[in-house]
Protein backbone atom coordinates (compact mmCIF):
# COMPACT_ATOMS: atom_id res chain seq x y z
CA UNK A 1 0.00 0.00 0.00
CA UNK A 2 1.50 2.99 -0.98
CA UNK A 3 2.53 5.63 1.51
CA UNK A 4 1.78 8.48 -0.23
CA UNK A 5 -1.68 9.43 -2.33
CA UNK A 6 -0.79 9.72 -6.04
CA UNK A 7 2.49 7.84 -5.94
CA UNK A 8 2.81 4.46 -6.45
CA UNK A 9 4.39 1.49 -4.95
CA UNK A 10 6.95 1.16 -7.77
CA UNK A 11 7.88 4.74 -7.50
CA UNK A 12 8.09 4.57 -3.11
CA UNK A 13 10.55 1.81 -3.89
CA UNK A 14 13.11 3.85 -5.20
CA UNK A 15 16.12 4.79 -2.81
CA UNK A 16 18.05 7.85 -3.03
CA UNK A 17 20.49 7.69 0.06
CA UNK A 18 22.40 5.21 1.28
CA UNK A 19 26.11 4.51 3.06
CA UNK A 20 26.73 1.75 0.97
CA UNK A 21 30.53 3.75 0.06
CA UNK A 22 31.38 3.86 3.84
CA UNK A 23 30.39 0.98 6.10
CA UNK A 24 29.28 -1.59 4.40
CA UNK A 25 27.60 -3.44 7.32
CA UNK A 26 25.33 -0.15 7.72
CA UNK A 27 22.63 -0.60 5.87
CA UNK A 28 20.81 2.79 6.50
CA UNK A 29 18.89 4.85 3.27
CA UNK A 30 16.56 7.15 2.58
CA UNK A 31 13.65 6.20 -0.01
CA UNK A 32 13.66 9.37 -3.19
CA UNK A 33 10.20 9.85 -1.92
CA UNK A 34 11.36 11.03 1.40
CA UNK A 35 14.74 12.94 0.16
CA UNK A 36 12.11 15.17 -2.02
CA UNK A 37 9.58 15.88 0.78
CA UNK A 38 13.22 17.10 2.77
CA UNK A 39 14.60 19.12 0.03
CA UNK A 40 10.62 20.97 -0.41
CA UNK A 41 10.88 21.43 2.82
CA UNK A 42 13.78 22.96 3.38
CA UNK A 43 13.24 25.06 0.12
CA UNK A 44 10.31 26.84 2.29
CA UNK A 45 12.97 27.70 4.66
CA UNK A 46 15.24 28.86 2.26
CA UNK A 47 12.38 31.59 1.05
CA UNK A 48 11.09 32.33 3.98
CA UNK A 49 14.09 32.47 6.32
CA UNK A 50 17.95 32.80 4.25
CA UNK A 51 16.97 34.90 0.72
CA UNK A 52 17.17 38.23 0.97
CA UNK A 53 13.97 40.86 -0.19
CA UNK A 54 16.21 41.88 -3.45
CA UNK A 55 16.84 38.33 -4.42
CA UNK A 56 13.22 37.08 -3.81
CA UNK A 57 12.05 40.47 -5.38
CA UNK A 58 13.81 39.62 -8.76
CA UNK A 59 12.22 36.20 -9.49
CA UNK A 60 8.97 37.41 -8.33
CA UNK A 61 9.40 40.47 -11.04
CA UNK A 62 10.40 37.85 -13.67
CA UNK A 63 7.94 34.98 -13.34
CA UNK A 64 4.66 37.66 -12.19
CA UNK A 65 3.81 36.89 -8.30
CA UNK A 66 5.35 35.95 -5.04
CA UNK A 67 3.19 33.00 -5.56
CA UNK A 68 4.05 31.69 -8.89
CA UNK A 69 7.89 32.42 -7.94
CA UNK A 70 7.36 30.26 -4.52
CA UNK A 71 5.41 27.86 -6.08
CA UNK A 72 7.93 26.94 -9.08
CA UNK A 73 10.69 27.03 -6.36
CA UNK A 74 9.08 24.00 -4.22
CA UNK A 75 8.53 22.25 -7.05
CA UNK A 76 11.81 22.33 -8.48
CA UNK A 77 12.96 20.87 -4.75
CA UNK A 78 10.24 18.81 -5.09
CA UNK A 79 11.73 17.11 -8.42
CA UNK A 80 15.21 17.61 -8.57
CA UNK A 81 16.41 13.78 -7.91
CA UNK A 82 13.84 12.75 -10.44
CA UNK A 83 16.66 11.02 -12.72
CA UNK A 84 17.64 8.76 -9.64
CA UNK A 85 14.85 6.51 -10.77
CA UNK A 86 16.75 5.00 -13.36
CA UNK A 87 18.55 1.68 -13.43
CA UNK A 88 22.13 3.75 -13.64
CA UNK A 89 21.51 4.87 -10.40
CA UNK A 90 19.81 2.53 -8.60
CA UNK A 91 22.36 -0.29 -9.38
CA UNK A 92 24.52 1.38 -7.08
CA UNK A 93 23.56 -0.22 -4.59
CA UNK A 94 23.38 -3.93 -4.11
CA UNK A 95 20.76 -4.82 -1.10
CA UNK A 96 18.46 -1.94 -1.80
CA UNK A 97 17.86 -2.82 -5.64
CA UNK A 98 16.20 -6.07 -4.04
CA UNK A 99 13.80 -3.78 -3.50
CA UNK A 100 12.81 -2.23 -6.54
CA UNK A 101 13.57 -5.40 -8.42
CA UNK A 102 10.69 -6.85 -6.14
CA UNK A 103 8.39 -4.51 -7.31
CA UNK A 104 9.05 -4.90 -11.03
CA UNK A 105 11.62 -3.20 -12.30
CA UNK A 106 14.51 -4.35 -14.28
CA UNK A 107 18.26 -3.70 -13.12
CA UNK A 108 20.48 -6.25 -14.96
CA UNK A 109 23.28 -5.82 -12.80
CA UNK A 110 25.85 -8.08 -15.09
CA UNK A 111 25.54 -5.05 -17.49
CA UNK A 112 26.92 -2.93 -15.20
CA UNK A 113 30.18 -4.69 -13.96
CA UNK A 114 32.21 -3.77 -17.14
CA UNK A 115 30.63 -0.39 -17.93
CA UNK A 116 31.14 1.67 -14.97
CA UNK A 117 32.43 4.68 -16.29
CA UNK A 118 30.06 5.06 -19.28
CA UNK A 119 26.98 4.22 -16.71
CA UNK A 120 28.60 7.18 -14.66
CA UNK A 121 27.63 9.50 -17.68
CA UNK A 122 24.15 9.07 -17.33
CA UNK A 123 24.25 11.02 -14.26
CA UNK A 124 20.94 11.62 -12.57
CA UNK A 125 20.45 15.36 -13.11
CA UNK A 126 21.10 14.67 -16.88
CA UNK A 127 17.89 11.91 -16.63
CA UNK A 128 16.21 14.67 -14.76
CA UNK A 129 16.59 16.79 -17.54
CA UNK A 130 15.07 14.62 -20.09
CA UNK A 131 12.17 13.24 -17.86
CA UNK A 132 11.24 16.94 -17.24
CA UNK A 133 11.25 17.62 -20.69
CA UNK A 134 8.80 14.45 -21.82
CA UNK A 135 6.41 15.65 -18.73
CA UNK A 136 5.72 18.63 -20.26
CA UNK A 137 5.75 18.06 -23.83
CA UNK A 138 3.23 15.27 -22.85
CA UNK A 139 0.92 18.10 -21.55
CA UNK A 140 0.78 20.00 -24.91
CA UNK A 141 3.84 22.63 -24.04
CA UNK A 142 7.03 23.65 -26.32
CA UNK A 143 10.05 22.09 -25.04
CA UNK A 144 12.62 24.01 -27.69
CA UNK A 145 15.58 25.74 -26.03
CA UNK A 146 13.53 29.38 -25.21
CA UNK A 147 10.46 27.48 -23.96
CA UNK A 148 9.51 27.51 -20.05
CA UNK A 149 9.57 24.05 -20.26
CA UNK A 150 12.80 23.68 -21.05
CA UNK A 151 14.13 26.39 -18.93
CA UNK A 152 12.75 24.40 -15.69
CA UNK A 153 14.09 21.47 -17.49
CA UNK A 154 17.65 23.29 -17.46
CA UNK A 155 17.49 23.96 -13.89
CA UNK A 156 17.40 19.86 -12.90
CA UNK A 157 19.82 19.26 -15.21
CA UNK A 158 22.14 22.04 -13.70
CA UNK A 159 21.37 21.00 -9.85
CA UNK A 160 24.91 19.64 -9.61
CA UNK A 161 26.68 22.94 -10.34
CA UNK A 162 27.40 22.34 -13.98
CA UNK A 163 24.72 22.79 -17.32
CA UNK A 164 23.44 20.57 -19.89
CA UNK A 165 25.54 20.67 -22.53
CA UNK A 166 24.82 19.79 -26.22
CA UNK A 167 27.45 16.88 -25.68
CA UNK A 168 25.50 15.72 -22.58
CA UNK A 169 22.39 15.55 -24.70
CA UNK A 170 24.04 13.36 -27.06
CA UNK A 171 24.16 10.83 -24.71
CA UNK A 172 20.28 10.59 -24.27
CA UNK A 173 20.21 9.62 -28.09
CA UNK A 174 23.27 6.99 -28.12
CA UNK A 175 21.78 3.09 -28.65
CA UNK A 176 22.86 1.93 -25.80
CA UNK A 177 21.35 4.60 -23.36
CA UNK A 178 18.34 2.39 -22.77
CA UNK A 179 20.22 0.35 -20.78
CA UNK A 180 20.97 2.96 -18.45
CA UNK A 181 17.31 4.95 -18.67
CA UNK A 182 15.42 1.87 -18.44
CA UNK A 183 12.72 0.72 -20.26
CA UNK A 184 8.68 2.06 -19.99
CA UNK A 185 8.49 0.61 -16.97
CA UNK A 186 11.20 3.20 -15.42
CA UNK A 187 10.01 6.40 -17.74
CA UNK A 188 6.26 5.93 -16.30
CA UNK A 189 7.75 5.87 -12.34
CA UNK A 190 9.79 9.20 -13.07
CA UNK A 191 6.46 10.58 -14.45
CA UNK A 192 4.32 9.33 -12.16
CA UNK A 193 7.29 11.12 -9.59
CA UNK A 194 6.79 14.47 -11.44
CA UNK A 195 2.72 13.93 -11.06
CA UNK A 196 3.19 13.29 -7.84
CA UNK A 197 4.96 16.25 -6.76
CA UNK A 198 2.57 19.07 -9.35
CA UNK A 199 0.19 17.10 -6.78
CA UNK A 200 1.83 18.14 -3.49
CA UNK A 201 3.00 21.40 -4.20
CA UNK A 202 -0.07 22.80 -6.24
CA UNK A 203 1.95 23.48 -9.20
CA UNK A 204 -0.82 23.69 -12.25
CA UNK A 205 -1.89 26.84 -9.96
CA UNK A 206 1.65 27.63 -10.50
CA UNK A 207 1.70 27.09 -14.56
CA UNK A 208 -1.58 29.00 -14.63
CA UNK A 209 0.28 32.13 -13.23
CA UNK A 210 2.97 31.79 -15.47
CA UNK A 211 1.10 31.68 -18.46
CA UNK A 212 4.23 29.39 -20.36
CA UNK A 213 5.90 32.42 -20.17
CA UNK A 214 10.07 31.89 -20.61
CA UNK A 215 12.15 32.29 -17.63
CA UNK A 216 15.17 34.52 -17.93
CA UNK A 217 18.44 34.16 -17.72
CA UNK A 218 19.14 35.56 -14.36
CA UNK A 219 15.88 33.70 -12.95
CA UNK A 220 17.18 30.82 -13.58
CA UNK A 221 20.32 30.70 -12.31
CA UNK A 222 18.50 31.82 -8.74
CA UNK A 223 16.18 29.21 -8.98
CA UNK A 224 19.38 26.53 -9.61
CA UNK A 225 21.13 28.00 -6.24
CA UNK A 226 17.63 27.95 -4.12
CA UNK A 227 17.53 23.85 -5.19
CA UNK A 228 21.46 23.79 -4.77
CA UNK A 229 21.25 24.84 -1.46
CA UNK A 230 18.08 23.50 -0.56
CA UNK A 231 19.73 19.94 -1.72
CA UNK A 232 22.95 20.30 0.23
CA UNK A 233 21.13 20.75 3.41
CA UNK A 234 18.46 17.59 2.80
CA UNK A 235 21.01 15.29 1.75
CA UNK A 236 22.99 16.32 5.16
CA UNK A 237 22.09 12.97 7.01
CA UNK A 238 23.67 14.70 10.21
CA UNK A 239 20.98 17.06 10.09
CA UNK A 240 17.88 14.94 7.72
CA UNK A 241 18.67 11.09 9.69
CA UNK A 242 18.47 7.80 7.44
CA UNK A 243 16.31 4.96 7.52
CA UNK A 244 17.22 2.23 10.27
CA UNK A 245 14.50 0.31 8.53
CA UNK A 246 11.21 0.32 7.13
CA UNK A 247 9.39 1.67 10.39
CA UNK A 248 10.94 5.18 9.51
CA UNK A 249 9.40 5.54 6.70
CA UNK A 250 6.07 4.98 7.92
CA UNK A 251 6.32 7.37 10.79
CA UNK A 252 8.29 9.95 8.35
CA UNK A 253 7.82 13.75 9.00
CA UNK A 254 9.36 16.14 6.80
CA UNK A 255 8.08 19.24 8.59
CA UNK A 256 9.33 18.34 11.94
CA UNK A 257 12.78 17.23 10.28
CA UNK A 258 13.22 20.18 8.82
CA UNK A 259 12.40 21.94 12.53
CA UNK A 260 15.01 20.14 13.66
CA UNK A 261 17.85 20.53 10.68
CA UNK A 262 16.83 24.53 11.12
CA UNK A 263 17.75 24.64 14.71
CA UNK A 264 20.76 22.79 13.94
CA UNK A 265 21.97 24.49 11.11
CA UNK A 266 21.33 28.11 12.87
CA UNK A 267 21.75 29.94 9.40
CA UNK A 268 21.58 34.04 10.51
CA UNK A 269 18.79 35.58 8.50
CA UNK A 270 19.37 37.97 6.06
CA UNK A 271 20.57 41.41 7.23
CA UNK A 272 17.51 43.68 8.15
CA UNK A 273 18.96 47.09 7.81
CA UNK A 274 17.34 49.64 10.28
CA UNK A 275 17.39 52.52 8.47
CA UNK A 276 17.05 54.79 11.82
CA UNK A 277 15.91 58.27 12.07
CA UNK A 278 19.53 59.46 12.30
CA UNK A 279 21.39 62.61 10.65
CA UNK A 280 24.65 61.64 9.06
CA UNK A 281 26.56 62.37 11.24
CA UNK A 282 24.74 60.66 14.56
CA UNK A 283 25.38 57.78 12.18
CA UNK A 284 28.94 57.99 11.80
CA UNK A 285 29.36 58.69 15.05
CA UNK A 286 27.27 55.41 16.55
CA UNK A 287 28.93 53.43 13.67
CA UNK A 288 32.60 53.58 14.32
CA UNK A 289 31.73 54.87 18.16
CA UNK A 290 33.34 58.56 17.64
CA UNK A 291 30.75 60.63 19.84
CA UNK A 292 30.48 63.88 18.66
CA UNK A 293 32.26 62.73 15.16
CA UNK A 294 31.01 64.98 11.89
CA UNK A 295 30.94 63.89 8.62
CA UNK A 296 33.95 64.98 6.01
CA UNK A 297 32.49 66.59 2.99
CA UNK A 298 32.97 63.97 0.90
CA UNK A 299 31.82 61.68 3.33
CA UNK A 300 28.18 63.54 3.93
CA UNK A 301 27.90 63.40 -0.26
CA UNK A 302 28.59 59.86 -0.49
CA UNK A 303 25.65 59.24 1.94
CA UNK A 304 23.58 61.89 0.35
CA UNK A 305 23.81 60.30 -2.47
CA UNK A 306 22.87 56.82 -1.28
CA UNK A 307 19.96 58.25 0.61
CA UNK A 308 18.74 59.51 -3.01
CA UNK A 309 20.01 57.71 -5.71
CA UNK A 310 16.74 56.46 -7.80
CA UNK A 311 18.11 53.05 -8.74
CA UNK A 312 20.62 50.27 -7.95
CA UNK A 313 23.71 51.30 -9.54
CA UNK A 314 27.88 52.34 -9.51
CA UNK A 315 29.05 55.30 -6.91
CA UNK A 316 33.08 55.86 -7.16
CA UNK A 317 34.08 57.54 -4.57
CA UNK A 318 37.61 58.84 -5.08
CA UNK A 319 39.76 61.56 -2.42
CA UNK A 320 43.32 61.78 -0.72
CA UNK A 321 44.46 59.32 1.27
CA UNK A 322 42.92 59.90 5.50
CA UNK A 323 39.87 61.53 3.94
CA UNK A 324 37.60 58.63 5.13
CA UNK A 325 36.82 56.59 2.22
CA UNK A 326 36.35 53.30 3.71
CA UNK A 327 34.17 54.68 6.30
CA UNK A 328 32.05 56.70 3.81
CA UNK A 329 31.84 53.67 1.34
CA UNK A 330 30.62 51.80 4.73
CA UNK A 331 27.78 53.95 5.80
CA UNK A 332 26.76 54.33 2.27
CA UNK A 333 26.92 50.49 1.51
CA UNK A 334 24.45 50.16 4.71
CA UNK A 335 22.05 53.34 3.40
CA UNK A 336 22.06 51.30 -0.49
CA UNK A 337 21.35 47.98 1.47
CA UNK A 338 18.18 48.96 3.33
CA UNK A 339 16.89 50.80 0.76
CA UNK A 340 17.13 48.32 -1.85
CA UNK A 341 16.61 44.88 0.14
CA UNK A 342 19.96 43.62 -0.13
CA UNK A 343 21.04 40.81 2.79
CA UNK A 344 24.53 41.59 3.53
CA UNK A 345 27.73 43.23 2.13
CA UNK A 346 30.66 41.92 0.40
CA UNK A 347 34.09 44.19 0.67
CA UNK A 348 36.91 43.17 -1.75
CA UNK A 349 40.01 44.31 -2.03
CA UNK A 350 42.71 43.07 -4.28
CA UNK A 351 44.98 41.45 -2.18
CA UNK A 352 44.54 38.76 1.15
CA UNK A 353 46.80 41.26 2.88
CA UNK A 354 44.62 44.30 2.29
CA UNK A 355 41.56 42.22 2.79
CA UNK A 356 43.55 41.02 6.36
CA UNK A 357 44.14 44.25 7.30
CA UNK A 358 40.87 45.42 6.48
CA UNK A 359 38.85 42.61 8.76
CA UNK A 360 39.52 43.93 11.76
CA UNK A 361 38.03 47.36 10.64
CA UNK A 362 34.77 45.60 9.56
CA UNK A 363 33.96 43.41 12.35
CA UNK A 364 34.09 46.82 14.70
CA UNK A 365 31.59 48.71 12.30
CA UNK A 366 29.34 45.25 12.17
CA UNK A 367 29.27 44.99 16.07
CA UNK A 368 28.04 48.17 16.03
CA UNK A 369 24.96 47.94 13.61
CA UNK A 370 21.62 48.10 15.14
CA UNK A 371 19.86 44.88 15.75
CA UNK A 372 15.67 43.95 15.67
CA UNK A 373 15.92 41.80 18.56
CA UNK A 374 18.58 40.64 21.34
CA UNK A 375 20.73 37.89 20.13
CA UNK A 376 21.14 39.13 16.14
CA UNK A 377 23.55 37.07 14.52
CA UNK A 378 25.41 38.29 11.28
CA UNK A 379 27.44 35.51 9.82
CA UNK A 380 31.19 36.83 8.60
CA UNK A 381 33.58 35.29 5.95
CA UNK A 382 37.33 36.10 4.91
CA UNK A 383 36.86 35.05 1.40
CA UNK A 384 40.28 33.78 0.29
CA UNK A 385 42.28 30.98 0.68
CA UNK A 386 44.75 31.51 3.57
CA UNK A 387 41.88 32.47 5.61
CA UNK A 388 42.72 30.14 8.49
CA UNK A 389 46.10 31.97 8.88
CA UNK A 390 44.27 35.10 9.69
CA UNK A 391 44.61 35.04 13.88
CA UNK A 392 41.03 37.32 14.30
CA UNK A 393 39.45 34.98 11.40
CA UNK A 394 40.38 31.73 13.24
CA UNK A 395 39.62 33.29 17.25
CA UNK A 396 36.32 34.44 15.78
CA UNK A 397 35.73 30.68 14.37
CA UNK A 398 36.93 28.94 17.67
CA UNK A 399 34.40 31.13 19.51
CA UNK A 400 31.19 30.16 17.55
CA UNK A 401 32.27 27.07 16.51
CA UNK A 402 31.65 23.68 18.75
CA UNK A 403 30.42 21.07 17.01
CA UNK A 404 28.17 23.58 14.88
CA UNK A 405 26.98 26.94 16.25
CA UNK A 406 27.24 28.16 19.98
CA UNK A 407 23.81 29.58 20.72
CA UNK A 408 24.76 32.63 22.46
CA UNK A 409 28.56 32.64 22.98
CA UNK A 410 29.78 34.36 26.26
CA UNK A 411 33.05 36.43 26.65
CA UNK A 412 33.43 34.45 29.82
CA UNK A 413 33.62 31.18 27.55
CA UNK A 414 37.41 32.74 26.24
CA UNK A 415 40.66 33.95 27.57
CA UNK A 416 42.45 35.27 24.77
CA UNK A 417 45.20 37.69 25.15
CA UNK A 418 45.84 39.12 22.21
CA UNK A 419 44.83 41.85 19.56
CA UNK A 420 41.46 40.17 18.49
CA UNK A 421 40.22 39.90 22.38
CA UNK A 422 40.10 43.69 21.91
CA UNK A 423 38.34 43.38 18.81
CA UNK A 424 35.82 41.25 19.99
CA UNK A 425 35.06 42.88 22.96
CA UNK A 426 34.56 46.29 21.01
CA UNK A 427 31.54 44.06 19.02
CA UNK A 428 29.83 43.36 21.91
CA UNK A 429 30.79 46.53 24.41
CA UNK A 430 27.56 48.47 23.50
CA UNK A 431 24.49 48.85 25.70
CA UNK A 432 22.03 48.92 22.78
CA UNK A 433 21.19 45.64 20.37
CA UNK A 434 23.32 44.93 17.68
CA UNK A 435 24.84 42.70 15.36
CA UNK A 436 26.71 39.79 16.88
CA UNK A 437 29.83 38.51 14.40
CA UNK A 438 30.30 35.02 13.88
CA UNK A 439 31.57 32.48 11.85
CA UNK A 440 28.36 29.94 10.70
CA UNK A 441 30.07 26.13 10.16
CA UNK A 442 27.50 25.62 7.54
CA UNK A 443 28.48 29.11 5.41
CA UNK A 444 31.72 28.58 5.53
CA UNK A 445 34.24 27.01 2.48
CA UNK A 446 35.05 27.94 -1.05
CA UNK A 447 31.50 27.27 -2.00
CA UNK A 448 29.14 28.78 0.69
CA UNK A 449 31.31 31.00 2.29
CA UNK A 450 30.03 33.87 0.13
CA UNK A 451 26.63 33.22 1.21
CA UNK A 452 27.30 34.35 4.56
CA UNK A 453 26.00 37.85 5.53
CA UNK A 454 29.19 39.59 5.43
CA UNK A 455 31.81 38.86 3.40
CA UNK A 456 35.69 40.36 2.90
CA UNK A 457 37.70 39.00 0.22
CA UNK A 458 39.73 39.44 -2.84
CA UNK A 459 38.28 41.21 -5.85
CA UNK A 460 38.74 38.05 -8.26
CA UNK A 461 35.69 36.08 -6.36
CA UNK A 462 33.90 38.70 -8.02
CA UNK A 463 35.53 38.14 -11.43
CA UNK A 464 35.03 34.76 -10.88
CA UNK A 465 31.14 35.07 -11.60
CA UNK A 466 32.17 35.79 -15.15
CA UNK A 467 33.75 32.43 -16.17
CA UNK A 468 31.98 29.14 -16.46
CA UNK A 469 33.37 26.83 -13.64
CA UNK A 470 31.24 24.58 -11.07
CA UNK A 471 28.78 26.08 -9.05
CA UNK A 472 29.26 29.27 -10.47
CA UNK A 473 25.48 30.01 -10.20
CA UNK A 474 26.15 30.38 -5.81
CA UNK A 475 28.16 32.95 -6.81
CA UNK A 476 25.11 34.76 -8.84
CA UNK A 477 22.96 34.74 -5.77
CA UNK A 478 25.54 35.12 -2.82
CA UNK A 479 27.03 38.74 -4.77
CA UNK A 480 24.31 40.67 -6.00
CA UNK A 481 22.09 39.66 -2.91
CA UNK A 482 24.83 41.79 -1.25
CA UNK A 483 25.82 45.79 -1.34
CA UNK A 484 29.53 44.84 -2.47
CA UNK A 485 31.99 47.40 -3.15
CA UNK A 486 35.93 47.36 -4.08
CA UNK A 487 39.41 48.94 -2.67
CA UNK A 488 41.85 49.98 -4.97
CA UNK A 489 42.97 53.71 -4.80
CA UNK A 490 39.83 54.26 -4.30
CA UNK A 491 36.24 52.97 -2.74
CA UNK A 492 33.88 51.57 -5.28
CA UNK A 493 30.78 50.64 -4.58
CA UNK A 494 28.29 48.48 -6.86
CA UNK A 495 25.50 46.20 -6.94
Amino acid sequence: MAINPGLSDRSESIWAKSVFRGDPDDHRYLQLWQHLRDTAAVARRVWDDFLPDGIKSNIISDVGTEEAALGLALFLAMIHDVGKASPAFEVQCDYLCDRVREHGLTIDARFFEGHKEERSEYRHELVGYQTVCQWFANRGYQTDDNSLANNIAYIIGSHHGTCVTASKKRLLSKLGAKHYLGGDQWGEVRQNIIDWAAQETDFAATLALLNNRPLCCHTQILLTSIVIISDWIASDSWLFPLNSNEIDEQYFDEHKRVRRAWRLLNLPYPWQVSLEELTPDDMFAERFDIPGAHLRPVQYEAVHLAQTMPTPGLMIIEANMGEGKTEAALLAAEVLAGRFGCGGMYYALPTQTTANAMFHRALNWIGHLPAPEQGTLGSVFLSHGKREQNAEYFELEERTLDDGMRDQPSDADYSVDDESQSAYDSVHSNSRMSIEAVVNSWLSGRKRGNLANFVLGTVDQGLMMSLQCKHVMLRHLALPAKWSFSMRFTQILRI
